[in-house]
């Protein structure tokens, strides 16, 4: 008996809560405990509403810099770039340790530690990576 009237109650408020809101208080259904009550509610059966969301607005940003792997042997080596010191070759030799550059064309001088100079001009491409190999 009690599960008949949980089912009972819960047809009620199921009912209850298809009923919308903007109803007129004619339509308001209000029943006492443990009496049956079928509603049934006028609504438009048509077709269902396309619902369009929002556009979302993402910022798309060129990416204005390529990376270079220096793959310098002596792994000590000075690297330079556009005639400012960077760092040591062995900072810069691999994912994720590799120099960041802006696109364009950079003058690359790496001098080793018994200061043998090596001078190249590379184009650093968008997106890209660069392998520069050397063995002194």
């Amino acid at each position: 008996m009690k599960t008949r009237n949980w089912l009972a109650a819960g047809t009620l408020g199921l009912a209850l809560m298809a009923i919308p809101a903007e109803t007129s208080a004619a339509h308001r259904v209000v029943a006492a405990p443990g009496v049956r009550v079928s509603v049934t509610p006028r609504f438009y059966y048509g077709p269902r509403p396309v619902v369009h969301a929002a556009p979302r607005v993402v910022a798309v940003r060129p990416v204005n810099y390529g990376s270079v792997d220096f793959n310098v042997e002596p792994q000590k080596s000075k690297v330079f770039v556009d005639g400012k010191y960077l760092g040591i070759a062995d900072d810069f030799n691999g994912y994720p340790q590799t120099a960041k550059l802006s696109v364009g064309y950079h003058d690359i001088r790496v001098v080793a530690p018994d200061g043998r100079t090596e001078h190249r001009r590379i184009y650093v491409a968008a997106g890209q990576e660069f392998n520069f190999n050397l063995n002194f």
